[in-house]
């Protein structure tokens, strides 16, 4: 597996943060959450791994119609002892680094239609290369120029908003060279606050044009990763005069109207966490406001 993917791992020594558990309250919702801090390829040979190890032992099953739930020792290692609900609700027994993924929904100034923003990953990439996905999306690891930290810039990293918004800049906005990734430039955190794109939306948010939510968290059943889902709904049409341009990880921005989402579906590889992010949008206060509104057009 090291042969397979190592080449495509740009910083394996980068510092991200761990799920250890969730803490919910008396309705199961997440109110919180424990973390410690680990590095990337810790958390490729321990989660991502588990993946290549279904796939293996599918590719016996192929061959010989049999399969042996004992040959996958990873994953046994990591049940051992817990209930699938600790399994998903956990990070036990792994090195299982959150991830952070956001849904832009806005609307197209010319037709009034709302659209999101997809692309394809690069096949260079360790992660589902090939597959499309909704962006920005990403680790919540500690982007500085360093990969060892000390309490301070650890404590400055651990905020899930600017996580999103880093990311924001880093696949839709900056394009191949910006001083964001892997904090080159320093002082990431600052700068990311003072940004005017990201005082754009906050300005938006703050007057009502613009609506952040947090869906939930959704889990990879293979990776067994847990991705910190939200959705931003943008209603200012101007929005839509961005010029959005890819980072390294992809050739090309989509803009897909979201009732042309289902069909894209059907014919593309759609990364499993997008889907459930999607899932989870289409189960929203957020998205029935859409889907009211669009009805009265008809009508």
């Amino acid at each position: 597996y090291k042969e397979l993917v190592g080449k495509n791992i740009r910083r394996p020594k980068m510092q991200g943060f761990m799920l250890d558990k969730f803490i919910l309250d008396s309705d199961q919702k997440i109110t919180g959450m424990d973390t410690w801090v680990g590095t990337y390829d810790e958390n490729v040979y321990t989660s991502h791994i588990l993946e290549y190890e279904v796939y293996t032992e599918f590719l016996k099953y192929r061959k010989t119609g049999k399969y042996n739930i004992n040959d996958l020792a990873m994953r046994n290692k990591i049940h051992k002892n817990h209930d699938k609900k600790d399994v998903l609700l956990s990070g036990c027994n792994r090195a299982s680094l959150l991830g952070v993924q956001l849904l832009i929904v806005f609307k197209d100034k010319k037709t009034g239609r709302y659209q999101v923003l997809t692309i394809k990953r690069s096949e260079d990439v360790s992660a589902k290369p090939g597959f499309y996905q909704f962006v920005p999306s990403g680790g919540f690891e500690v982007y500085e120029n360093s990969d060892e930290h000390d309490i301070h810039e650890l404590k400055q990293n651990y905020n899930v908003l600017w996580a999103i918004y880093r990311e924001y800049l880093e696949e839709l906005l900056l394009g191949k060279e910006n001083d964001y990734e892997y904090g080159q430039g320093g002082e990431t955190i600052e700068k990311i606050e003072k940004e005017e794109n990201i005082r754009k939306i906050t300005e938006m948010i703050e007057c009502g044009t613009a609506h952040f939510e947090f869906l939930g968290s959704v889990v990879d059943l293979c990776g067994l990763r847990n991705e910190l889902s939200f959705v931003l709904r943008i209603d200012d049409p101007d929005y839509s005069d961005n010029i959005f341009k890819s980072n390294n990880e992809s050739k090309k921005i989509n803009r897909i109207f979201i009732d042309d989402i289902q069909s894209e579906i059907d014919v593309n590889k759609l990364n499993p966490p997008s889907a459930a992010l999607w899932g989870l949008f289409t189960r929203s206060e957020l998205y029935s406001e859409i889907a009211c509104a669009a009805n009265v057009g008809e009508r």
